[in-house]
Formats: structure tokens, C-alpha cells, sequence
């Protein structure tokens, strides 16, 4: 069964909530801080909300505890099981709705002074939404694949921020998980549409081979996650809008391997979207107006072409 990641729903909710921190040595602190401040309460029932969620996921089982490393335990389960396993008895969504005390709109200003001040604050919640979010729109998301992406971007000491736990709630809480989830080998990409004239005659491609033996190759040289990386990152500069990646798999790969393999070249993409635009705008890529984000998409496009061979 497919697993679809709402990321419209965790993001409705998330500008509901706006800036979730206070202290003065972290920008993503700061952030929270706005909404407490603009809370009648402070920001006291929120608080109050996340700390007995997570006491209940803990009673119930779902995290070992409720510290950082609880929720990267969670997440390395994900993946090794392929399958959410999440289930509380109250859901986090109904916990947000629940809130009273939700602060004024003067709170976006104060989002913005921060945004301001620090353009790459919401960088790695933006990598992990963006990342997945091509898979949802065209193929399956498994439980592994979204979670590769998760350990990949956030660690226990970011997990001890309330912002990052009421995201990454949000966002497993979106999946639909069946007991055949789980999938070991990769499924045939779906037919790509025809290329334009325009397009078969200026895009470059990085070719990208994954074996059966789940070794990576550029070329004739094997090749390491991290050379992937490196290469894909320069090759989008060099390249810019002419860029295509394209990754070839055996069908005998493994799938979790394969998922890591387009996670690394993803992330490449959005970082290069991000390192453009706080150089070219002097904001983050969210704080763009939609007509500016499409030019840089435009500029950097996330395109992808995945091609099984025997």
C-alpha cells in the first residue's frame, strides 16, 4: 500500500503554531519564543501539550523516552523495519487543535526579524519536507526511505527542541501504514513523460549506476555516497537548468540502498536552491514569493530520471 506524506497538512499546522524558541543562543529557539510571546499564557499550554504527548508516547511505548536520543531510536526503527509504528492512543493532531491560548498574529513579524537575522534557520526542516515530497507525488513513500531522510538531517540534540518534535509528529502522524509496507527490492519507475525538442538538446546528465551488488559507480569508477554527493553538488553549478540526474539501478538492488541513493542527490539539490538564493536574495528559499521560488526551481530543477536495468 502506498504511504502518502502530507506535507500540506504539517505545514497548515506548523504556521498555526509559528515560532517555537526562546533561548538566546539558538535561532530556531528564538523562533518558537515568538509564539510564546504572543500567547496570553506565554506559551504555557503549548508547552504543557508537548511534554505530556510525549510522556504519553513514552507510557505507551512508541519512544523509549522522551529525550532526543528516544526519538532518533524511533526513527532508526523505521528504518530497519521499514514500517511506522505509531499508534497512540490520542493523536498529536487533535493536541494542537486542542490549544486555547494560540498567540495574536503579531507573532509573524517577530518570525521574520528572526528569518532575518538567520535565513538558514528552517533549512533542515525545508530539506526533509522537500526530499520526501517527490516521492509522494509520484511514487510510494516507505516508512524506510522517509526516515533515512529524517537521520540524515536531525540529530538527538536537535530532537530536544520542541520545533523539531511537533514537525516531525506532524509528519509521521500523516502516514497510512499497512502490514505489507515493506518492500525490499526497488519497483519499475513509472514511464517518464517525453522530453521536448528544447530539452533533449540542453540538459547534461550525471549518470549514476547502483548494482545489483549494491555498489555505486560514475563512469567506469566506483564510487562512494559521498562522491555522489560531491560530484552532484558541482555538477548542478556547472550545469544549472541543463542538469539531469540520472540514476541507474539494477532491479535487483537493494531498495533501502536506493532510497539512500536519491536522498543524497535530493538534498544536494534543495542545498544548492538554498545556497543560491540567501546569496542572490539575502533570504532563505521560504521566504521567497512563489514567483521567485519557481525561478530558482527553474534555475536548479529537481529533475530525476530513474531507469531500471536488467
Amino acid at each position: 500500500m502506498r504511504l502518502y506524506l502530507k506535507i500540506g497538512l504539517f505545514f497548515g499546522l506548523f504556521i498555526c503554531f509559528g515560532n517555537l524558541f526562546a533561548q538566546e543562543q539558538d535561532p530556531l529557539e528564538k523562533y518558537m519564543q515568538c509564539v510564546y510571546d504572543f500567547c496570553v499564557d506565554g506559551g504555557a499550554e503549548i508547552k504543557n501539550a508537548i511534554a505530556e504527548y510525549d510522556q504519553l508516547l513514552v507510557n505507551e511505548n512508541i519512544l523509549t523516552d522522551a529525550s532526543g536520543a528516544g526519538y532518533i531510536a524511533f526513527f532508526e526503527a523505521m528504518v530497519e523495519n521499514n514500517a511506522v509504528v505509531f499508534s497512540p492512543s490520542v493523536t498529536f493532531s487533535s493536541v494542537v487543535q486542542g490549544v486555547q491560548n494560540n498567540p495574536s498574529d503579531e507573532y509573524r513579524a517577530c518570525q521574520e526579524q528572526v528569518l532575518t537575522e538567520y535565513p538558514e534557520a528552517l533549512y533542515k526542516l525545508q530539506l526533509i519536507g522537500e526530499a520526501t515530497n517527490p516521492f509522494a507525488l509520484d511514487t510510494a513513500v516507505t516508512p524506510a526511505s522517509f526516515g533515512h531522510v529524517v537521520l540524515q538531517e536531525l540529530s538527538a540534540e536537535d530532537f530536544e527542541l520542541d520545533f523539531y518534535r511537533i514537525g516531525m509528529l506532524m509528519m509521521v502522524e500523516s502516514f497510512r501504514t499497512s502490514k505489507d509496507a515493506g518492500i525490499t527490492q526497488i519497483p519499475p519507475p513509472p514511464p517518464p513523460p517525453p522530453p521536448s525538442p528544447d530539452e533533449v538538446e540542453e540538459v547534461v546528465a550525471l549518470t549514476v549506476l547502483l548494482t545489483k551488488n549494491d555498489e555505486l559507480y560514475l563512469g567506469e569508477k566506483k564510487a562512494t555516497l559521498n562522491d555522489v554527493r560531491d560530484l552532484t553538488y558541482s555538477f548542478l553549478y556547472e550545469y544549472e537548468a541543463k542538469t539531469a540526474i540520472v540514476l541507474k539501478y539494477d532491479s535487483k538492488a537493494n531498495y533501502d540502498r536506493y532510497t539512500e541513493l536519491k536522498g543524497v542527490v535530493t538534498d544536494m539539490i534543495f542545498k544548492v536552491r538554498q545556497e543560491y538564493t540567501i546569496k542572490q536574495y539575502g533570504v532563505s528559499f521560504e521566504q521567497l514569493r512563489e514567483e521567485e521560488q519557481a525561478l530558482v526551481k527553474n534555475k536548479f530543477p529537481n529533475r530525476i530520471i530513474d531507469v531500471q536495468i536488467d
